[in-house]
């Protein structure tokens, strides 16, 4: 999509109008945009975003509804809540993924405030990407703690996206130990592999996948290896490819990371 705006963007037509974005009023607006539709208008319409230009947009929209990924993600990660609403109000299906994210609510995964208001405007927390990961998977990795527990008080869906494997690479180890003894309490497996669900597993099939114990044990994520051996997750129990079991075991990495602590964890409960 970059590729495709970029030479549409080499149209002298196009840069009058954003130009005018920048230094017109909205009859400049109007002369120089009239003749743009499709794909020709959205380098102005992201221009009214970044400069953060409500009214300038939705003259645009008004002359010409198309909505791009591009759009929706820059006003997202700009936390724009006007500019996120108009392009709701004006077509853009709050469900719809955007690029490899879920649905726009990948891009609040560091703002509860944001993440609170977009559940609010209807978005569905448990819609997931195309290898079957929901948002609350995004946020155990890299997002803010309080919106982890947003979407936990939420009732976030929690028997899919791998979220063990998510708390086991949370840089914030006491933080994805935390979160790793909910999702336990909550029924989720601890002996699972990574990519088990039939969105996911056509597509990762061939490659290595982990339990939570592997990807603990590979991060060096003692507080969560320590969760997850306490609620009997296998220390033996190989990696599996192709559908068959391949080394290594969590006990195998941890030996090859020579972290003395999660070996005596590993060999002390297995």
């Amino acid at each position: 999509m970059g590729d495709l705006l970029d030479m549409v963007g080499c149209d002298p037509r196009i840069q009058s109008a954003r130009e005018a974005i920048f230094s017109g009023s909205e009859e400049d607006i109007r002369a120089t945009s009239f003749h743009l539709s499709g794909l020709t208008t959205i380098g102005p319409k992201l221009d009214a975003i970044r400069a953060q230009k409500l009214d300038i947009l939705k003259t645009l929209l008004e002359m010409d509804r198309t909505i791009t990924e591009d759009l929706v993600a820059a006003a997202c990660e700009q936390k724009d809540r006007e500019c996120v609403r108009m392009l709701l109000d004006f077509g853009w299906p709050i469900d719809k993924r955007i690029y490899h994210a879920a649905s726009l609510l990948w891009y609040a995964t560091d703002d509860k405030d944001f993440m609170s208001w977009l559940i609010s405007m209807g978005a569905d927390i448990n819609v997931r990407c195309q290898l079957g990961q929901p948002v609350l998977a995004r946020a155990i990795v890299c997002g803010d703690i309080d919106v982890v527990h947003l979407l936990f008080e939420n009732q976030a869906e929690v028997k899919h996206g791998d979220l063990l494997h998510c708390a086991a690479e949370r840089e914030h180890h006491d933080e994805g130990a935390g979160i790793a003894k909910a999702l336990v309490q909550r029924g989720v497996g601890v002996n699972t592999f990574r990519y088990d669900n039939p969105v996911a597993m056509p597509l990762r099939a061939m490659h290595r996948l982990p339990t939570p114990l592997h990807v603990a044990c590979r991060k060096q994520n003692l507080p969560v290896a320590q969760v997850l051996v306490q609620n009997g997750a296998d220390a033996y129990m190989q990696m599996r490819e192709a559908g068959n079991s391949c080394p290594p075991s969590a006990l195998e990495i941890a030996r090859t990371k020579g972290n003395r602590e999660l070996i005596n964890l590993l060999l002390g409960n297995t």
